[in-house]
């Protein structure tokens, strides 16, 4: 199974010239890579960039950071999920801790979660815990759990595949620390474990990633010692090279 990297570009690229920058060398660079290591690798920018990612980018996946829980209707300043799949983004990062953070619940999370499997996009919904020291094996399942039961009766059992988990501490985003891969590597599992649980063993190999302040100095100790299937990159993968740099790590 390929290891995963995916580039969370967040609210950066603020200007067009930036972007084209961006999408100029990730082009240029991507070239080294083979097929099956392109196909491991999504990048995320802000929603007014993505047309141009998908049409400059064609054989990257594109993704969106973040898409409304409904298909339609009155909701200013939201993007559907129909709406980045006809564009052709391929898949979308949901429930993000910055926008957690922001107020968005677990509920809003798991409807987010059945509309982007429902409208075909792959999902990459994120799960962790508030501060160092919390029960988050607890919280983590929990999170899992109710994510899974929201779409076993509304998503059909051959769109589940498109469903992968990130846990991400909060307390590691942005600050360069990260937990010890054998943390890493207890929360992975007990990330699999709830997911064979509720969806089944056909389910087992569902990817699940560890982001947080990941780096090309620590991403292959962590993928390594921790079994996780990939990793989610915020800050280093606003220079493209180290996103490239780590998926032909992964991917020899």
């Amino acid at each position: 199974m390929n290891t995963y990297v995916v580039g969370n570009l967040k609210m950066h690229l603020e200007t067009c010239r930036l972007r084209d920058e961006y999408v100029k060398r990730l082009h240029e660079l991507s070239q080294s890579l083979t097929s099956e290591q392109r196909s491991a690798l999504f990048v995320c920018p802000p929603h007014v960039h993505l047309e141009k990612f998908v049409t400059k980018l064609p054989a990257l996946t594109i993704g969106a950071q973040d898409a409304h829980h409904e298909l339609r209707g009155a909701h200013t300043g939201s993007t559907s999920s129909n709406a980045l799949k006809s564009l052709g983004v391929g898949c979308v990062i949901i429930g993000h801790s910055e926008r957690r953070g922001a107020g968005e619940s677990l509920e809003t999370v798991c409807k987010k979660v059945q509309t982007a499997l429902l409208s075909g996009l792959h999902v990459i919904v994120c799960v962790g815990f508030l501060s160092e020291g919390q029960d988050e094996e607890s919280i983590i399942k929990s999170d899992v759990a109710a994510i899974l039961e929201a779409i076993t009766d509304v998503v059909p059992a051959h769109k589940h595949e498109n469903l992968s988990f990130a846990y991400e501490p909060v307390w590691a985003i942005g600050t360069g620390k990260t937990p010890t891969t054998h943390h890493i590597q207890t929360i992975v599992l007990v990330i699999r474990k709830e997911v064979i649980r509720v969806l089944g063993d056909a389910s087992k190999s569902l990817p699940v990633l560890y982001g947080g302040s990941v780096t090309t100095e620590n991403a292959q100790q962590i993928v390594t010692e921790s079994t996780a299937d990939g990793v989610l990159v915020g800050g280093a993968s606003l220079d493209p090279a180290n996103l490239v740099q780590m998926i032909k790590m992964f991917n020899k």
